[in-house]
């Protein structure tokens, strides 16, 4: 990234952080940890690139997880799977 006299949009990198499941199998938790962990992977080069960075996990709400940061502010890198294993999340938080 270069300087400039603008400073860079924060980027939201949205996780799916789930404590239990709604439907699925134990084993289905081995894929949430899975996904925080890319999330903290990705977190990290883009900070290392020079971006304000907020991991933003998602456990059951979207929107209120979203609410603090206005989107003329942030941009928003998307891990977001599913929350609590529902059907039909995935598409809805894209």
């Amino acid at each position: 990234m270069t300087q400039s006299d603008e400073e860079p949009p924060g980027v939201l990198v949205i996780y799916n952080a789930s404590q239990e499941l709604v439907k699925g199998e134990p084993q289905d938790m081995i894929a949430e940890l899975g996904v925080i962990a890319c999330a903290q992977a990705v977190s990290r080069a883009l900070k290392e690139a020079g971006y304000r960075v907020v991991p933003v996990p998602l456990q059951t709400e979207l929107e209120s997880a979203l609410a603090p940061y206005p989107p003329t502010e942030y941009v928003i890198f998307n891990l977001g799977e599913g929350l609590e294993g529902r059907l039909f999340e995935e598409a809805r938080i894209a």
